[in-house]
């Protein structure tokens, strides 16, 4: 039986899974056009940097962080660059699981704690939305550096 709570694969998958549903029911999509958001730079190159179908000017979108989860899952997002630094000198796996496994907590709490659909606004919605496809990247990412093939649900 697989385990979805905890440090697991299936844990880590589902977070994933859940970003993409969670962009589907929002009906709106984005596509990343300014890379120069210090977001966009935690993810590195050769990641697909499109999320969605809809132009957007990542600069023209103020990324809102009220929230402590938004704060939270933010802080985390942009370590990735010194996590995979350290693996690489490491070559220790599980650095990059226990990374993953936190960022999958941490989304979860941002998801749970903040609606992207019913945003109070149109800023925020597309706000949160940008942070969850960052998320959703950097997941993807990290699944496909273990060996992990990202289910698009579950």
């Amino acid at each position: 039986m697989l385990a979805l709570q905890g440090n697991t694969a299936p844990y880590m998958l589902y977070a994933y899974a859940r970003i993409q549903a969670s962009g589907s029911r929002t009906g709106e999509g984005a596509q990343i056009t300014n890379l120069t958001m210090v977001f966009m730079r935690t993810i590195p190159q050769g990641i697909n940097r499109k999320v969605g179908s809809e132009d957007l000017d990542l600069a023209s979108v103020e990324i809102v962080l009220d929230d402590v989860s938004e704060k939270s899952l933010a802080r985390h997002l942009i370590r990735l660059p010194r996590i995979l630094a350290e693996l690489e000198i490491e070559l220790k796996p599980h650095i990059l699981c226990d990374y993953i496994f936190e960022l999958s907590q941490k989304f979860n709490q941002f998801y749970e704690r903040c609606s992207i659909a019913n945003a109070d606004s149109e800023e925020l919605k597309r706000s949160r939305l940008v942070l969850a496809q960052l998320t959703a990247r950097v997941l993807k990412l990290s699944l496909h550096l273990l060996d992990i093939k990202p289910l698009e649900r579950l």
